[in-house]
């Protein structure tokens, strides 16, 4: 797992911080399986990297060239549900501005594909908070 992947997970000593507050993280029994699922859709584990044997008994190392069939499902649907055309509107039109405003400034359209992307592959997903002042716009 490279540094990037490191955002998508919960930080241990946030673990033990909502652990010390008597809370339990729902994403504790499910993580392994979100674990396998991001291995899979970055076409990683086993079935990609293995050791295999010759005809005279020499051991090699083999990666599975793969087209990563899981991932370009889920980036078509990240590219289906946002693209230039969609629109986020609110029945009030200040709330419409201030919506707009707060995309243009933390640069969240461009990260929102990715984070819908990782929510059909990992089956959970989540933006930043929109009163965080001076946050940019992350899926985590």
């Amino acid at each position: 797992m490279d540094a990037r992947d490191n955002d998508y997970w919960v930080p241990e000593h946030v673990r033990a911080y909502l652990k010390g507050m008597g809370f339990s993280l729902p994403l504790e029994d499910m993580e392994p399986h979100i674990r396998a699922w991001d291995r899979w859709m970055r076409a990683l584990g086993d079935f990609y990297d293995y050791r295999d044997t010759d005809g005279v008994g020499r051991v090699y190392e083999v990666h599975r060239r793969s087209i990563h069939p899981a991932m370009r499902v889920c980036r078509e649907w990240g590219s289906l549900l946002l693209n230039d055309r969609t629109q986020v509107a609110c029945d009030d039109q200040a709330c419409t501005d201030w919506l707009a405003a707060w995309m243009a400034r933390t640069g969240f359209l461009a990260s929102a594909q990715e984070c819908v992307v990782r929510a059909f592959g990992l089956g959970t997903g989540a933006w930043g908070a929109l009163g965080r002042r001076g946050a940019r716009a992350r899926c985590a």
